[in-house]
């Protein structure tokens, strides 16, 4: 750790190219997932108040750390999702990560975060071979089945109420799928205001015993709602006999053409794909018939396709984009199988884009 950090010392604030968007085959093997790290000290403090690069060396340092001891690591990592408190700030983290983390599949989103003053947030995706399931900090998703479950939202007001009502729910989906949430690898909240975000893990945690708590993210959005969960789970062996997807629509809820309530992953290689932001010199429709020439690229390159795609998050910063995106998506998906998907609208998208879309695929059958 210490040559890396002489390393990041070296850098200066200088302009960096940005690296192209990037797709990662994770293979069937057990994955790690981590909670949202924040630049803090073994105190609580955040370290190097006002400076995003200061915050981002210590991040690499310390979720280094959390990988290695869950025996996994940045060359392991399948996905890398950033939370910046604003565009400069994501210009001056950039000059580190795009070249620390160059070939890894990189998110960005512009939030608020769950402590004052932190200007950058981490969480991870990677592989590892750690044989326990871990605990609140990182959880492994086994090899095998894999649950992914779109955004659910109680209709209830207030954070209490409303996330309590939500992860009924998905309480809910969970025993319908003969899982339940003990099987969560991962849970990702939108939520608003972000000041909140204590009261939203307090009741999260409510659902879970002790100290089981899986890893938790947390995301700032404008929405009439208080918040929405999100959720990946471990859906036991694979099912090989089986279709390598299935797409579910729980009981008491409706399907969509454009999103899938429940995907399941009964065997196969998953790919995690680069955030692809929108370009603002395009029309709104027109960005987003490119970002889906480029995803239709990428998942190609690796033996996939638009009818393999298991896992979407979108992004969004204006309601325009918004729109056009939700007119273009049946031109892309089959209705039959569309992914399962969480759409937000945010402070800001990746590389000062309206429009961020992050997308998990499996490798066709």
């Amino acid at each position: 750790m210490k040559s890396l950090l002489l390393f990041l010392g070296s850098l200066f604030l200088t302009a960096v190219a940005y690296a192209e968007p990037v797709a990662k085959n994770a293979g069937n093997v057990p994955l790690l997932f981590t909670e949202q790290v924040l630049p803090v000290d073994d105190s609580g403090a955040v370290v190097s108040p006002g400076d995003a690069v200061g915050q981002i060396t210590h991040l690499i340092t310390i979720v280094g750390e959390l990988l290695e001891t869950h025996q996994s690591g940045w060359k392991k990592a399948a996905r890398i999702h950033l939370c910046v408190t604003s565009p400069e700030v994501e210009k001056e983290v950039r000059t580190v990560t795009e070249t620390v983390f160059r070939g890894i599949p990189l998110t960005w989103v512009v939030s608020k975060l769950p402590k004052p003053g932190a200007l950058v947030a981490v969480d991870v995706v990677a592989t590892t071979e750690f044989g326990e399931k871990g605990g609140p900090r990182a959880k492994v998703l086994p090899a095998g089945v894999r649950i992914f479950v779109s955004g659910q939202a109680s209709s209830l007001k207030g954070m209490e109420a409303a996330t309590r009502g939500t992860m009924e729910q998905l309480q809910n989906t969970m025993e319908q799928l003969g899982r339940s949430l003990s099987d969560s690898a991962q849970i990702k909240s939108f939520l608003g205001p972000m000041d909140d975000a204590d009261v939203a893990r307090e009741v999260i945690a409510e659902f879970f015993p002790e100290g089981e708590t899986p890893p938790l993210v947390f995301v700032e959005w404008k929405s009439s709602r208080p918040i929405e969960i999100e959720l990946v789970a471990s859906g036991g062996r694979s099912r090989p006999g089986s279709e390598p997807m299935e797409f579910i629509t729980p009981a008491g809820m409706t399907a969509s053409p454009v999103f899938c309530r429940v995907v399941r992953v009964n065997f196969g290689e998953l790919i995690f794909v680069s955030g692809l932001n929108g370009d603002d010199l395009y029309k709104p429709n027109e960005q987003v018939n490119v970002l889906f020439g480029q995803l239709k690229e990428l998942v190609e390159a690796h033996e996939s396709d638009l009818r393999h795609l298991v896992k979407g998050t979108y992004y969004v910063s204006e309601s325009d984009v918004s729109t056009e995106f939700n007119k273009v998506r049946p031109d892309y998906y089959d209705p039959a199988r569309p992914p399962a998907a969480s759409k937000a609208m945010v402070a800001g998208c990746g590389d000062g884009s309206t429009i961020t879309i992050d997308m998990i695929a499996v490798v066709g059958e």
